[in-house]
């Protein structure tokens, strides 16, 4: 036997108001109109703005893609690249850090990551952050990827401490802070000094744009090997120069034969002495010790001075 469902009983059918007992209402004939979102235009940028953002895809073009660091899904903790192939991505981030172990890509990761840990938990965006401070300076090869992951450490502890510094309620707090900023801000200027020196190799290059002759004076243009006084004596070739004692016909001035007044010819010659230069300039007068009585006074080069 059929049974009815009771009269308090609702239905909501498609298309109908509803169901009350066995009478149906009316069905629904206004439509509400839906409602249209205007799209927005997008935005076009500016003459000025045009040149900036094409120079801005020009130097990315040129940079190869390097991609960051993200956590494992499986939740083991693990910080893999975030790429679509991990092969690919790994040989990415050891190409842009300038090494080909795989040993020493886990480990500097692994150590930047834990630079940048908040609490128990590593926060990704410090540590990509750091990462991506480490592949701007552009090592080539690991002692300069250590020290560039250094610099990225100490930029973030520095800016850690200057926003404690703005923070600070009470006077040892200030000088706390205050002591460790000014420490990290001069170990990152010392760390890209030593950035620098190591990829010069220690080699110095001096260029002289300006050189003023005055009257009377003489200037070599090139190169310029040796250091004052040059000698050239080869074996029993006589030395030329006129500052070399061993020269023939030089000119002997007192105190010259004195061991003490003579040193050996930068450039290498054998058996070749200059004399010393004076310990004062020619033309500047000599102070001397004063008088016993009056008034202390100088004396000019050549002036002897009398007891």
């Amino acid at each position: 036997m059929a049974t009815h469902p009771p009269l308090y009983e609702r239905v909501v059918l498609p298309g109908l108001v509803g169901m009350k007992g066995y009478g149906l209402f009316k069905s629904a004939n206004k439509r509400t109109p839906m409602k249209t979102k205007a799209v927005a235009k997008p935005y076009e940028p500016t003459e000025r703005e045009r040149p900036a953002l094409e120079a801005l895809k020009a130097r990315s073009r040129s940079k190869p893609p390097v991609p960051m660091m993200k956590k494992s899904e499986s939740g083991n903790g693990a910080i893999l690249p975030d790429h679509p192939d991990l092969k690919t991505g790994t040989k990415l981030l050891m190409e842009a850090l300038g090494t080909t172990s795989h040993e020493f890509l886990g480990g500097i990761v692994t150590q930047l990551a834990n630079a940048g840990i908040k609490g128990k938990e590593i926060d990704m965006g410090s540590s990509n952050f750091m990462l991506s401070i480490a592949i701007g300076i552009e090592p080539k090869d690991q002692i300069e990827a250590m020290l560039a992951a250094q610099m990225a450490a100490v930029h973030m502890q520095t800016m850690t401490f200057a926003r404690r510094l703005n923070h600070v309620e009470n006077i040892p707090q200030q000088d706390s802070a205050e002591r460790a900023f000014n420490k990290l801000a001069r170990t990152f200027t010392a760390q890209m000094e030593a950035l620098n020196k190591y990829r010069g190799k220690g080699q110095q290059k001096m260029t002289v744009e300006h050189v003023h002759v005055h009257e009377g004076g003489q200037a070599i243009v090139g190169n310029v090997q040796g250091g004052e006084g040059q000698c050239k004596k080869v074996g029993a070739t006589p030395c030329k120069s006129d500052r070399c004692i061993t020269a023939p016909g030089a000119e002997q001035r007192p105190g010259a034969g004195h061991p003490a007044s003579l040193r050996p010819c930068r450039t290498g010659g054998v058996g070749c002495m200059v004399e010393r230069p004076p310990a004062h300039r020619v033309g500047r007068p000599m102070e001397t010790t004063k008088p016993a009585y009056g008034p202390k006074r100088l004396l000019l080069p050549g002036e002897i001075q009398r007891a």
